[in-house]
C-alpha cells in the first residue's frame, strides 16, 4: 500500500476546499436572508412593547373593563414582551393571538381608534412577517471533518508546517461558528479567514511542490521522512 506522503496530504486539503467553496457561499446567503428576519421580528417586538405602554396609559378612567385589558397589558409585559428570548419561547403565533385579543377588549371599553390603530398595525406587521428556518450546517461540518481526518494531517515537514497550521486552525474557528450557530458575521469572517489561509497555502504548495514534481524544491533526500 502506498505510502501517504505530505503531498497527498495538500491535495487532500486542495479537494476539501473545492468542497467547501462549492456549498459555503450558499449557506451564507440564506444565514443572512435568515439573520435579516430574525432582526426585522426582534424590531417588532421592540416596538410592541414601547407600544403598549402607550396603549396603556391612553385607556379611560378605570371600570372592571379597564381593569381586565390593563392586566392583560401586564401579562404581556411581564410574560413574551419580558425580553426577546421570552418572546420566542411563547411563539409568535401565540403572541398575536394575545395582542389581537387584547385590541378586541380595548375596542370594548371604547378606546379611540387613533389609539388602537398603532398596536393594530404592528400586530398584522407581526402576524405577516414570513420567517424562514435556520440553514442547517451539518454537511459543511461533515466536510471539515473529513479534511481533517487524522491519517490526512501534516505533522512534520520543512517548511509547509506554517503555511498548513493557518489552515487547520482556521478550519477549526469555521467548524466551531457552524456547530455553535453563529451570526452571520462571525461565519463570514471565519470563513474569509479560512480562504485567506488556504490561499497562502496554495501559493506555496505551486511554488514548492508542483514545480518539483510534487516534493518540496529544496527536498534533497539527506533527513528520511523529511517530507512524508
Amino acid at each position: 500500500m502506498k505510502k501517504i506522503n505530505n503531498n497527498d496530504k495538500i491535495l487532500h486539503l486542495i479537494a476539501g476546499y473545492q468542497q467547501l467553496k462549492q456549498k459555503v457561499p450558499n449557506y451564507l446567503e440564506k444565514l443572512h436572508h435568515y439573520q435579516e428576519q430574525q432582526n426585522q421580528d426582534q424590531k417588532l417586538v421592540n416596538q410592541l412593547r414601547q407600544q403598549l405602554l402607550t396603549f396603556n396609559r391612553q385607556l379611560p378612567p378605570a371600570t372592571k373593563k379597564v381593569d381586565d385589558v390593563k392586566k392583560q397589558i401586564k401579562g404581556l409585559r411581564t410574560g413574551p414582551f419580558k425580553s426577546y428570548r421570552q418572546y420566542r419561547t411563547y411563539g409568535r403565533k401565540n403572541v398575536v393571538d394575545l395582542l389581537e385579543n387584547l385590541i378586541q377588549e380595548a375596542r370594548q371599553v371604547n378606546l379611540a381608534e387613533k389609539f388602537v390603530s398603532p398596536l393594530q398595525v404592528l400586530v398584522e406587521q407581526l402576524a405577516q412577517l414570513d420567517l424562514s428556518e435556520r440553514p442547517q450546517a451539518g454537511e459543511l461540518v461533515t466536510i471539515i471533518h473529513a479534511i481533517r481526518h487524522r491519517n490526512m494531517y501534516i505533522k512534520r515537514g520543512y517548511q509547509i508546517l506554517k503555511y498548513v497550521q493557518p489552515v487547520y486552525q482556521a478550519l477549526t474557528n469555521l467548524r466551531t461558528a457552524l456547530v455553535q450557530g453563529a451570526k452571520y458575521l462571525r461565519t463570514l469572517h471565519a470563513w474569509q479567514k479560512y480562504q485567506q489561509a488556504f490561499q497562502n497555502l496554495d501559493k506555496y504548495y505551486r511554488m514548492h511542490y508542483v514545480q518539483a514534481g510534487g516534493r518540496p524544491r529544496n527536498y534533497h533526500g539527506h533527513r528520511s521522512g523529511e517530507h512524508n
